[in-house]
């Protein structure tokens, strides 16, 4: 009966071993990597621009099939590049850092959690599936994505559209009535949808 255990608990031991040398997690290149985003007016200019990350990870899972991961965007780093005159664009990178917006003094940072990562019938397409949390609030999301290997690990594209006042992103004003009139108003001069585009590069962990 003693062997009999001996034996299960190094076979189990066995194939934990085999699994876990079949995963693979895949880090984040955030210098190479970036989230592009528009910000659309009903009437008049467009706002784009781009932000970077602080860290991310893809993995496998024992299979070797892609499956979770985990993404924290640097919101500090939220920048315009609709102007060609820089203190143009950072005249609108306040704006959207300050508390109308982003309130990046408070949340600096906002997380996308992957749950699933699905092959489709498009060769290299995935579908994905997770949470985006920004400025604490949390909603699911769910986007096709590129996912092909390379030299060194994988790279990503993706595009998805989120709904910015799901996540609290308006225009508001606390400093007095007459100012939160003109703040409502120009509020509701932004589209709701923010177009965003994600370029990724992965490198294979040791």
């Amino acid at each position: 009966m003693i062997n009999f255990i001996r034996r299960a608990s190094m076979w189990a031991l066995l194939v934990s071993s085999l699994a876990a040398s079949a995963q693979q997690t895949y880090h984040l290149d955030t210098k190479k990597s970036k989230l592009f985003w528009k910000g659309t007016k009903k009437v008049g200019t467009k706002h784009f621009g781009f932000l970077l990350f602080n860290s991310g990870w893809i993995r496998t899972n024992a299979a070797g099939m892609l499956n979770d991961g985990v993404f924290s965007m640097n919101m500090k780093t939220i920048t315009t590049t609709e102007h060609k005159n820089p203190a143009e664009n950072e005249k609108i990178n306040k704006e959207l850092k300050g508390s109308s917006f982003f309130e990046t003094s408070t949340y600096p940072a906002a997380n996308i959690t992957v749950h699933s990562i699905m092959p489709t019938a498009i060769a290299s397409q995935y579908k994905v599936a997770g949470d985006l949390t920004i400025k604490k609030t949390k909603h699911p999301i769910t986007f096709l994505a590129t996912i092909k290997p390379s030299a060194t690990g994988l790279t990503a594209n993706a595009s998805l559209t989120i709904d910015r006042v799901k996540w609290g992103i308006h225009e508001t004003s606390q400093v007095s009535v007459t100012d939160q009139f003109f703040s409502n108003i120009k509020d509701k001069m932004i589209a709701d949808e923010i177009p965003i585009s994600l370029t990724l590069v992965f490198t294979r962990g040791k």
